[in-house]
């Protein structure tokens, strides 16, 4: 298991080590992630070690802001808005969501939240990927972030690309760098700031697609 081999080759006190073990396995539960060889792991690991090692050393804190790091709300949160199992067909419908992200955290916790309430989902880390899959597939909705592959279209070049392509399919996009979007503007739609609470980011999604 990711933590365990890692926390190997660090220092930690036996309590605090107790500490990063509960917030990973925590992590792990709120995110439904049964397999534990998945990569998703190695990046939620790391983050516990590095936010413990910055000085955070409470279990439930680190269970939240490593949960923050990955896009998802705070766990009492996403417990209270999180939409019941019965309404999650209705709202999604079964329609495909192309997610445009190289940060392969964020990527993976949209992209199972999006399947949680209903979506399909396809992952790609570049512009000229989603492109690709644009012309492969059947897509209703893409979310890119602004900032991708250097020597690509950035994540508002994307979207307009794809707007003039198919002015029907609705384009989000996520940045952490705000203030790049001031020289951009008109944006081929909404854009949304990290870290975005990935019930907001369905949301906006459920909006935009109706069923």
């Amino acid at each position: 298991m990711a933590i365990y081999r890692i926390l190997q080759n660090v220092a930690f006190e036996p309590e605090h080590i107790d500490a990063l073990a509960k917030a990973y396995e925590d992590t792990l539960r709120s995110l439904h992630l049964a397999n534990r060889n998945d990569p998703i792991t190695e990046t939620i690991a790391k983050t516990i070690i590095e936010l413990a090692q910055r000085g955070e050393r409470d279990a439930s804190r680190l269970h939240a802001r490593a949960l923050a790091g990955l896009g998802m709300p705070p766990p009492t949160k996403a417990t209270a808005e999180q939409p019941s199992k019965g309404d999650a067909g209705k709202a999604a419908s079964s329609k495909t969501v192309l997610i445009v992200e190289d940060d392969e955290a964020f990527a993976y916790a949209a992209s199972r939240h999006l399947r949680q309430v209903g979506y399909q989902t396809v992952v790609v880390g570049s512009s000229l990927a989603a492109f690709r899959e644009i012309e492969q597939k059947p897509v209703d909705l893409v979310i890119s972030d602004v900032c991708l592959h250097a020597g690509e279209p950035h994540g508002v070049a994307l979207g307009r690309m794809i707007r003039n392509r198919d002015p029907g399919l609705p384009v989000i996009l996520i940045t952490a760098f705000p203030d790049l979007l001031e020289k951009e503007k008109p944006l081929p739609g909404p854009a949304f700031t990290k870290p975005v609470s990935l019930v907001v980011l369905a949301a906006a999604v459920k909006a935009m697609l109706p069923s």
